[in-house]
This record gives C-alpha cells, sequence and structure tokens, in this order.
C-alpha cells in the first residue's frame, strides 16, 4: 500500500529537479507563470470530484430502483441509454454539450458525468442481483421490512462490487478531465493543449505527469477506501447465530501421548473470538473464499504458522 505513494513522490520530485535545470524560454515560462499551474490541478481536482459525486448519487440510487420489482422491466433501456454516453468518443460528446450548452465547467461536468455512469451503475445492478435470494428471504423470514433488507443486508453484500467500480470512476473521471479544456472547462488538458500548440516541450511534460501523478493517488485513496468500508461481516442483532464459544477437541490418547498439544492449542482458541469467527465464516459463507485458505491466511496472520 505505501510502494504507490512513494512511486508518486518520487516522480513528483524528478519532474521538479528537470525543471530546475531545464533552460525555459519565455513561453514556457508564460505558460507556468502567475499561479497558472496550481490553478490548471485545482481545476482538474475539482472537475474529478464533483462529477464522481454526481455519479454516485445517479448511479447508485438508480441501480437500486432497477433492481426492485415494479422497475425491472425498465433496467434494459435504462442501461441503453447509459450505454450509449460512454460509447460515445468522450470528445465528441463534449463538443455536442459545447454546443448545445455553450463553454464552460457546466458543460465538461455533464460530458465526465455522462461516460462514468455506466460502470458504476452496471454494477450496482450486478452487485444487487448477485446477492443469495435465499439469504434475503431468511431476512425477511425474521421481520426485516424491505428497506430493512436493503441497507442491512443487500446493499453490504454489494458494496465490495459498487467500491471497485467508483474506483475506477473517479480514474477514468481524471482521465476524461483533461478534454475538459476543449471546452472551456480549464484543468491539467490547459497545459498539455499549450505545450502541443507552442510546440513546448516542458509545458508538455508537466501537464501529462501531474495528469498522471494525480490518476495514481486518486487511485490509491480509492482503494484505503475500499478496503476500510468493505463489509466485515452482518450484524446479528437479532441473535439469529450462536455464540460460537470455540474450543479444542484433541483425542485423550493423542494428548497423553503428546501434552505439548494443548499449549500449542490454547494460544489459538484465545484468539478465535466469536467476532473473528464470524469475519471468518463470512468470507466463506458470502466472499465464496476457500476454507482452507482462510483458515492459513488468518493462522499466518496471528503468527502461528510461518
Amino acid at each position: 500500500m505505501t510502494v504507490l505513494p512513494a512511486f508518486v513522490v518520487a516522480l513528483l520530485l524528478a519532474t521538479w529537479l528537470w525543471f530546475e535545470q531545464a533552460d525555459l524560454d519565455a513561453i514556457s515560462k508564460n505558460a507556468l507563470s502567475d499561479g497558472q499551474v496550481s490553478k490548471a490541478l485545482w481545476q482538474q481536482v475539482e472537475l474529478t470530484a464533483i462529477s464522481t459525486f454526481f455519479v454516485l448519487i445517479i448511479a447508485v440510487p438508480l441501480g437500486v430502483l432497477l433492481t426492485r420489482r415494479a422497475f425491472r422491466k425498465a433496467t434494459p433501456i435504462v442501461m441503453t441509454v447509459a450505454d450509449m454516453g460512454q460509447a460515445t468518443p468522450a470528445i465528441g460528446l463534449l463538443a455536442l454539450l459545447v454546443i448545445w450548452l455553450g463553454s464552460g465547467m457546466k458543460a465538461a461536468l455533464i460530458g465526465i458525468i455522462a461516460y462514468a455512469v455506466l460502470p458504476v451503475l452496471s454494477n450496482t445492478v450486478a452487485g444487487l442481483k448477485a446477492n443469495d435470494p435465499t439469504l434475503l428471504e431468511a431476512a425477511r423470514g425474521i421481520g426485516m421490512s424491505p428497506m430493512g433488507v436493503l441497507s442491512r443486508i443487500e446493499m453490504p453484500l454489494a458494496v465490495p462490487l459498487i467500491l471497485a467500480d467508483v474506483r475506477t470512476a473517479l480514474v477514468l473521471n481524471v482521465g476524461t478531465a483533461t478534454l475538459a479544456t476543449f471546452g472551456g472547462g480549464g484543468g491539467l488538458g490547459v497545459l498539455i493543449t499549450t505545450g502541443i500548440t507552442n510546440q513546448r516541450m516542458p509545458v508538455l511534460v508537466l501537464g501529462s505527469i501531474l495528469t498522471v501523478a494525480l490518476a495514481l493517488l486518486v487511485d490509491w485513496l480509492a482503494s484505503l477506501a475500499e478496503l476500510l468500508l468493505r463489509p466485515r461481516g452482518l450484524a446479528d442483532d437479532k441473535k439469529f447465530f450462536p455464540d460460537y464459544d470455540a474450543a479444542p477437541a484433541i483425542n485423550s490418547k493423542t494428548l497423553k501421548k503428546r501434552p505439548a498439544v494443548a499449549e500449542v492449542l490454547d494460544p489459538v482458541t484465545k484468539k478465535l473470538t466469536d467476532k473473528v469467527a464470524q469475519e471468518l465464516n463470512a468470507k466463506v459463507d458470502v466472499d465464496g473464499e476457500d476454507p482452507h485458505q482462510v483458515a492459513l491466511d488468518w493462522m499466518k496472520k496471528e503468527g502461528f504458522v510461518k
């Protein structure tokens, strides 16, 4: 998890050192002076953050709605419209929006949002449809309301799939936001296009490297969020499942022959609390992981196995 930030820092440091010894002419200095670099970087961050926010508040609720019985017939139509947004070349979509809305950040934001809605929408629908029907029926059977089943069972189970594509959408938005310059939306694309049109390599390189660094940093932050927000198991507030109370079972002949076995298993038993057992079971029953591998990974993590 620390390799990527270190690489980004090294990349930015190398770029700074290169600029320190680079021989910039008047055109390059003019393109990079008066805080234009920081302005372009802030605009890029702003475009990415705002567009991702609107993608989430559009795609996730819409995905939930399309998995409800009353709206399932509309799913193919909505997915086709969303697919059109991503199938259309981003620069062509932006050009159409500029003709319609005029130049500025508004047209750029709508173009970025339309381009990034599909991945999050499709994975929200896929994640909710992938939930085990018997698990949902069991939740209804113990008295959960439809909203309770959605908020406490369906959404937590679908979160890994949704988060994976939110991460994809974030990185996609960083790249697409560079095209906002063609619609007057600003961003790091200003530096890139200035470098190309004026044939000034330092300006082009700086804009490109800052875009790459921002995309890598956003991807890393999104991976942290994905790790922290991933559900660790569902809360059993109804006490539907019994306490585990793990205890070692050793054959009496084996124990008599090798009494040290009890001493070895005792720390394992102490570490295997109810919460840990529920988390391990969730990895097998919910995530579909191999039981042997789950147990082995936990033993390695706790230092019982090298």
